[in-house]
């Protein structure tokens, strides 16, 4: 199956994570980029049909609840959250996510990137 990518850069979400329980008192934000292959869009951009593409906006949507859920440790467990939702829930056979803290003065940031398959593949 020929692909094509979709792209969400710097989605901010606001989320408790944290390894001491203190640091998951309060939220956080962390910036989610998604990187997902996707069906090849020829036929959404000649019908100009949302049906035939995957939504964008659902994904947005999505990753904002599952930041809301629950209060976690560590950002590996919120990529690969992310990245199940993704593979599960649209055709999306590959999917890259990366997840960006803002923790130490002394560096931009510090992230996790995990690259997934569907399992169906």
């Amino acid at each position: 199956m020929k692909t094509d990518r979709l792209l969400i850069k710097d989605l901010e979400v606001w989320t408790k994570i944290g390894v001491p329980d203190q640091e998951r008192k309060r939220a956080q934000r962390l910036l989610i980029t998604i990187d997902a292959q996707i069906p090849k869009v020829t036929k959404a951009a000649k019908t100009d049909s949302i049906e035939k593409t995957v939504d964008y906006f659902s994904i947005y949507q999505g990753v904002h609840r599952i930041a809301k859920q629950k209060s976690r440790r560590l950002l590996e467990t919120l990529a690969e959250e992310c990245a199940d939702f993704l593979l599960k829930e649209f055709p999306v056979p590959e999917v890259t996510i990366t997840v960006k803290k803002f923790i130490f003065k002394d560096t931009d940031y510090v992230a996790i990137e995990i690259h997934r398959k569907s399992r169906e593949l």
